[in-house]
């Protein structure tokens, strides 16, 4: 049967196409990259995290320039060799302190380096800053259908100082109670940091800041944390009390 159908056709072979699972395998594809860790002055980026905290709380703020740069030009590197996802908090830092310096223009090309390279979805903080800086307002995605939310506990920063009013955070947090519901009100006109979020009391009286990293300026501004003190602490060796939050946000 076989050399009749041979015979009949040429002698040749039925040709048969290939199945699109056979091209998917047969046809030649672009050759994978495996990301790598991005590294500057011989550590992985995310190593400077608390490293840039601590030059930034300290006033070195040259350094801490100086590696965030670094970082950020790393992770470009990787994103443009494998295609990596880039990590916002070093551009919203580097960010923060050209903004702290005045110089608008580098704080916009930064944040507009980071719009370019990464695909969505993208930082929520970084989109409303370069809103502000480009005089346009700012349109927040739509939240997922079914929104979780998780809870977890922060210390409030800056319990020492006083209030521009001159008021003693310190006699306020002891006007307190665990539980008291906690207004949370972004500063974006604050000089040092354009992405601050005060913490106050219902009446409006400040107790400190959410800390330096925490990024919840974007959930802030839609309305969509609550705050409540889970514990007022005395800090060994001094007369201060330090405050802690307990935090639920979007998941």
């Amino acid at each position: 049967m076989l050399g009749w159908l041979k015979s009949l056709f040429g002698g040749s072979e039925i040709a048969v196409p290939p199945s699109p699972a056979q091209r998917a395998v047969l046809e030649p594809r672009e050759p994978f990259v495996r990301p790598i860790e991005p590294e500057f002055d011989g550590k992985p980026f995310y190593a400077w995290h608390d490293e840039i905290t601590r030059l930034r709380r300290a006033g070195e703020i040259g350094e801490a320039q100086r590696v965030l740069v670094g970082v950020v030009a790393a992770l470009e590197a990787e994103n443009e060799r494998s295609g990596s996802r880039l990590s916002p908090w070093y551009y919203e830092q580097l960010a923060i302190l050209y903004h702290g310096q005045e110089r608008p223009a580098d704080e916009l090309r930064v944040l507009e380096s980071y719009e370019r390279r990464e695909k969505p979805p993208q930082s929520i903080v970084i989109g409303r800053r370069l809103a502000k800086l480009r005089g346009v307002p700012f349109e927040s995605p739509p939240p997922p259908p079914h929104e979780e939310t998780r809870t977890f506990l922060l210390s409030v920063h800056g319990v020492s100082f006083a209030n521009a009013d001159g008021t003693a955070r310190q006699a306020i947090i002891r006007r307190c109670n665990v539980g008291d519901a906690m207004r949370l009100i972004p500063e974006p006109e604050n000089p040092h940091d354009p992405f601050a979020v005060k913490v106050c009391r219902g009446d409006g009286a400040q107790v400190g800041y959410l800390p330096l990293d925490h990024g919840l300026t974007g959930p802030v501004e839609d309305g969509k944390v609550t705050a409540t003190i889970a514990f007022i602490n005395a800090v060994p060796g001094t007369e201060l009390l330090a405050v802690v939050l307990r935090i639920t946000r979007p998941n």
